[in-house]
């Protein structure tokens, strides 16, 4: 993860000047599933989480229909383009964090003014973010097939219609035009180095095609990958008729002689009940804190407020350490946030002070389905219980039908 922090280092763009300095004010807007931070003012948040829960509800009716879909990612919404790439380099337009980072939650960064014309990048980052909440650990292969499936998202909120799974002008000359990687070349990829775009015309491909052709058996490798099975038993136990390593052969058959279909689906839009409040000075120093990285912005979060919880994160994270004394008024200051309570295990507490701290936060982050929490540690927070469908006089997501 100290790549991240590196990715969100002083790149291009300009950092508006604070609030008390005539800088733009900074919201919070809070849903079920989402906590944004943003300087573009309350009416354009309230528009993004909006859009975000609206993706949530699709992600989990399509692709994970029978499984718990609580937790909550933070997302951090720049007023613009040009304050985004103060952070992160200009060849990306938003980043997401899904795995360990210093906030201990999944992670979402971009330009607030993004829309359309920008192509489908929040789109394809949210997918992450929202899909962590069902799969941790997923294969990058996995991951990166799943948000451009969904990055084919089309959503008419006036009538809750939605289709999903028509491929992209570019995601179609890439499935033409590029040599597909073989499936054990596929599987090995892990780092940044080998995302060229074979891997992501491979990846969209092959989860295009079990979409299409193995829905059923693709649930079943997403309960076995939410179990940590590693991805080649899962996959062998899953598709015992695809061998992964005719995978690439299988998809392009598939591709050029079978069945496409799209996703066209009709579900109950639920209006999200956001809560505003207006956030303090302190709150955007520990913000740039986080996305800068550096031991001035780190210094000065803390300077303004020594027990700001995201401060004092990011602070023992670059650190690699907090006194006990430290972490102990952080959780006296929050001891409704799970993460206080880690830091003051983080500090290595003894005795009945680290039993009292690993109960707090343990609860806690069950109640928030926390998922960074470790195995060891709160075992029970990691549990995957499958829940059915809730059929078609719900308010939740229901599995649409395939549409030729």
């Amino acid at each position: 993860m100290r790549a991240a922090l590196v990715l969100l280092a002083a790149c291009g763009g300009a950092v508006p000047a604070l609030p008390s300095q005539g800088g733009p004010a900074w919201v919070e807007v809070e849903s079920e599933h989402f906590t944004l931070w943003t300087d573009a003012g309350a009416g354009r948040g309230t528009e993004l989480v909006e859009q975000m829960e609206y993706l949530h509800q699709i992600v989990f009716g399509v692709a994970f229909p029978s499984w718990p879909d609580a937790g909550r990612a933070f997302a951090i919404g720049l007023r613009d383009s040009n304050e985004l790439h103060a952070y992160i380099p200009s060849m990306f337009g938003a980043v997401s964090f899904v795995a360990e980072n210093p906030l201990r939650v999944p992670v979402i960064v971009f330009a607030a003014d993004t829309n359309s014309r920008d192509g489908n990048v929040l789109t394809h980052e949210l997918t992450h973010v929202i899909s962590s909440r069902a799969i941790e650990n997923q294969p990058v292969w996995f991951a990166e097939g799943l948000a451009k499936f969904f990055e084919t998202t089309r959503l008419d909120p006036s009538k809750a219609d939605v289709d999903v799974g028509e491929p992209l002008p570019d995601q179609m000359r890439a499935a033409r035009n590029d040599v597909l990687l073989p499936g054990p070349d596929l599987f090995a990829c892990k780092g940044m180095q080998c995302r060229d775009h074979r891997f992501y015309s491979t990846a969209t491909l092959v989860f295009s095609y079990l979409e299409n052709t193995h829905t059923q058996p693709l649930f079943a490798l997403e309960e076995r990958l939410a179990r940590g099975e590693p991805q080649e038993r899962a996959w062998a136990e899953s598709f015992p008729d695809v061998p992964i390593g005719d995978l690439d052969r299988v998809v392009r058959a598939w591709e050029v002689e079978g069945q496409h279909r799209i996703w066209h689906y009709h579900v109950k839009l639920l209006q999200p009940h956001l809560v505003h409040r207006a956030l303090a000075e302190n709150d955007v120093l520990a913000l740039r804190a986080f996305l800068g990285a550096s031991p001035q912005s780190i210094a000065a979060a803390l300077a303004a407020d020594p027990t700001n919880v995201i401060a004092n994160l990011v602070a023992a994270y670059e650190h690699k350490t907090i006194s006990l004394d430290a972490a102990r008024a952080v959780a006296k200051a929050h001891p409704e946030d799970w993460r206080a309570w880690m830091l003051v295990l983080d500090a290595h507490a003894t005795g009945d002070e680290a039993k009292i701290a690993r109960a707090h936060a343990c609860t806690l982050a069950a109640k928030n389905a926390a998922n960074m929490v470790p195995d060891k540690l709160c075992p029970s927070v990691h549990a995957v219980d499958a829940v059915p469908g809730s059929g078609e006089d719900s308010d939740q997501p229901v599995r649409p039908e395939h549409v030729p």
